[in-house]
């Protein structure tokens, strides 16, 4: 078999029949054939039964403290027999031909072991989704070789068994970085076509809601937990170097920090209040007049903020764990 296609879902009840079709139809253009596979997390909802419609494998946990976004690629892979596998989100949805572009590239470039496509935004009226899409530099919307595969991807087996596991289970968000980092360090090469890859249905919900449903479903210590457990590997420094992320949520929490230490401090000696409600300020105002509005530089900088005290609790709270440990589950009829 040529092509797995593994959507990673936890009730998505509302995206799951977009996203089976798209691939069905993805994988039934590609010479070799393919196969859909459903990787629930114990979903609630009636995503199981909608994806029970259609012809596709379902591998579903059978206990929900192994809940995580990095348990699901991985339990695709483990029941996947295609000799390429895709990771695609159960809000995602193909681009006509997109998939078989990636085989082609990878059967015709045999040292890259990823390749992806440009990704479409379809939630644009949500600020976070909004400005990451806003970033040109961002690998989501830049064409050329990448450090690793936002939002999914088509890899290569074998490179994938060299690495020894497909996503890391530990993590609540950035495994896909952290499978690049791997992949990295083992001299194969990443690639982003420059043609439209996935369209990305997100979250329909106000960008304060998105980061409290973050910090529910713990993405937000995605971060952190990444830093942890590349801690003291090879690719550590390669980590610091490509995610911008780590040092801009580190730079808003030690301002913030330092902004409170500053009032409590102010309150027990002569410091004068003035100054740290100047530098509490401060880049409020600077990213109003970048971004030419108070609630955008609002919103960036409380969201700054956020992700880096979740950074750093992810890195405090997570304990070190093997990433190849077996886990249980079971594939539904």
């Amino acid at each position: 078999m040529k092509v797995s296609v593994i959507i990673k879902a936890l009730n998505e009840e509302a995206n799951i029949e977009r996203s089976i079709q798209s691939a069905l139809h993805a994988v039934s253009k590609i010479p070799g054939g393919g196969e859909v596979i459903l990787a629930d997390s114990l979903s609630t909802d009636q995503t199981v039964a909608l994806a029970q419609q259609h012809p596709v494998v379902i591998a579903q946990l059978k206990n929900p403290r192994d809940r995580s976004c990095g348990i699901g690629a991985q339990l695709g892979f483990n029941v996947a027999q295609g000799e390429y596998l895709y990771i695609l989100d159960a809000d995602m949805e193909f681009h006509d031909g997109f998939l078989t572009s990636c085989v082609q590239h990878l059967d015709d470039n045999p040292q890259c072991a990823g390749v992806g496509g440009l990704i479409t935004e379809m939630e644009t009226s949500n600020r976070e989704f909004l400005e990451r899409y806003k970033r040109k530099a961002n690998t989501l919307v830049k064409a050329g070789k990448v450090s690793f595969l936002g939002m999914g991807g088509l890899y290569r087996r074998c490179a994938i068994q060299q690495v020894g596991y497909f996503t890391n289970k530990t993590l609540n968000s950035y495994e896909e970085f952290e499978l690049g980092a791997r992949l990295n360090n083992q001299g194969w090469e990443l690639t982003r076509l420059n043609i439209p890859g996935v369209m990305h249905y997100g979250y329909q919900i106000g960008e304060y809601a998105l980061l409290l449903k973050r910090l529910k479903t713990g993405y937000i210590y995605g971060l952190g937990e990444l830093l942890r457990s590349v801690w003291r590997k090879p690719y550590f420094v390669f980590t610091l170097r490509n995610l911008r992320q780590i040092r801009i949520y580190a730079a808003y929490f030690a301002w913030f920090a330092v902004a409170v230490l500053g009032l409590l401090f102010s309150v027990f000696s002569a410091l004068p209040v003035w100054l740290p409600l100047f530098w509490l300020l401060l880049p409020v105002v600077a990213l109003a007049v970048k971004k030419r509005g108070l609630s955008a530089a609002v919103y960036t900088v409380v969201s700054g903020v956020f992700n880096g005290w979740g950074m750093l609790a992810g890195f405090v709270k997570s304990k070190p764990s093997d990433p190849m440990a077996e886990f249980e589950f079971q594939v539904v009829s």
